[in-house]
């Protein structure tokens, strides 16, 4: 039997992520065919789901006195998986279920196309207002819109975002003395590696 210490704080967390997903689809709802989001509110409601739930398993299995530190791994290689998620959307070679741009069909906002969005002027602008959520579009439409996010750098942008918050998470693992070889590194090599 489990320690009852250790129960507890699983059933305190498995509250508190459905309470996060709770939140997150109502987000969801709000947020869909919005293009007008900071990336702060992006990176926070992806904390919610996959961050958050990643964050309370590595703090649950991590020694005691490093648990708050585990907690943070967890936070940003959760944020890293999602980022990385976003890009294999885009990447015709990497479909795997969904199809290819289903989050620009939905309208589902991401970093790529807050960035894109936010860097794009005029008419190009409002064509990709005007495509993005549009469950009809074409595939010269799909073609269009994955095109903006390479030229406004939107993909080279989330890239190094992915990057960033695996760098965090290294960093804290570096710091606690954790070799570089160990499952838990290159977890976040797997993220890399998944999108690329």
């Amino acid at each position: 039997e489990l320690p009852k210490e250790f129960q507890k704080e699983c059933v305190l967390a498995y509250q508190d992520i459905g309470r996060s997903i709770d939140l997150a689809q109502i987000l969801d709802l709000e947020y869909r065919g919005r293009l007008d989001l900071s990336e702060e509110d992006y990176i926070a409601q992806t904390y919610l789901v996959a961050a958050k739930f990643m964050a309370y398993m590595f703090q649950i299995c991590a020694p005691k006195q490093y648990r708050s530190e585990f907690f943070e791994v967890g936070k940003n290689l959760g944020i890293a998986f999602q980022l990385a998620d976003d890009l294999i959307d885009i990447d015709a070679t990497k479909q795997k279920g969904r199809g290819l741009g289903s989050d620009i069909k939905e309208g589902t906002p991401t970093l790529l196309s807050l960035y894109a969005y936010n860097r794009l002027e005029n008419q190009d602008k409002e064509k990709f207002k005007y495509i993005f959520g549009k469950k009809d579009l074409t595939e010269d439409q799909l073609q269009w819109m994955i095109t903006e996010y390479e030229k406004t750098n939107a993909i080279r942008d989330s890239n190094e975002k992915v990057k960033a918050y695996i760098d965090k998470a290294n960093n804290i693992l570096s710091s606690l003395g954790i070799a570089k070889d160990h499952w838990i590194v290159t977890l976040g090599d797997y993220i890399t590696e998944r999108k690329s």
